[in-house]
């Protein structure tokens, strides 16, 4: 006679990848997402993407719950859906250090004019930028060793720039929209968030 014993088995690991799929109005995931932000805008699925809205000095953003304690090469597609010329609105995809505080970033704006940023902070905001009417497109940030580099793609295959110094931290990913706009309030849209190495 066998004797056979099982194990209660619990949740799957986590993984980073995300397509946001679901009905219009859910939530993103809330077992791989967390808000950083919530000063009046909103975040919500839609036509299978994630979907951020704000307007007026809000701030709305959303980090994954997955950490990259090592490699890691991760991307999203992007729609800036509105965002006039009023004021200033950036959408921006982030690699976060949750033991320091700092941050680098890249995203599509506009104050002035319309760019593409790259952005850091590690005890002080720099940036740099380049000049795109392009109203989606993708960002990449991705770690070998301690290389960190970011990228862009507006339609003519990945750009990018030796602007961020090695980090070897443990790094959270972020994606967020700030807005000064009232009318029209900024939208973008994410969607396909992966990760190339998984």
């Amino acid at each position: 006679m066998a004797i056979i014993f099982s194990v209660a088995q619990g949740p799957p690991p986590l993984t980073f990848d995300d397509d946001f799929t679901g009905n219009n109005g859910d939530p993103p995931n809330a077992s791989r997402w967390e808000n950083i932000y919530d000063t009046g805008a909103t975040y919500q699925i839609w036509d299978n993407r994630l979907r951020y809205d704000c307007s007026g000095g809000n701030d709305i953003g959303l980090q994954n719950f997955y950490e990259f304690p090592g490699d890691f090469d991760v991307q999203v597609d992007w729609w800036k859906i509105t965002g006039g010329s009023a004021n200033n609105w950036h959408g921006w995809m982030t690699a976060y250090e949750p033991s320091t505080g700092y941050w680098s970033g890249v995203g599509r704006l506009y104050s002035i004019s319309h760019r593409i940023r790259y952005g850091r902070n590690y005890g002080s905001h720099i940036y740099t930028e380049i000049g795109t009417s392009a109203n989606n497109g993708k960002f990449r940030f991705t770690r070998i060793g301690t290389d960190l580099r970011g990228y862009h793609d507006v339609g003519s295959g990945w750009s990018s720039i030796d602007y961020f110094p090695d980090r070897s931290q443990t790094i959270q990913i972020r994606l967020y929209l700030t807005s000064g706009e009232t009318n029209p309030p900024a939208r973008f849209e994410w969607d396909n968030l992966i990760d190339n190495l998984a």
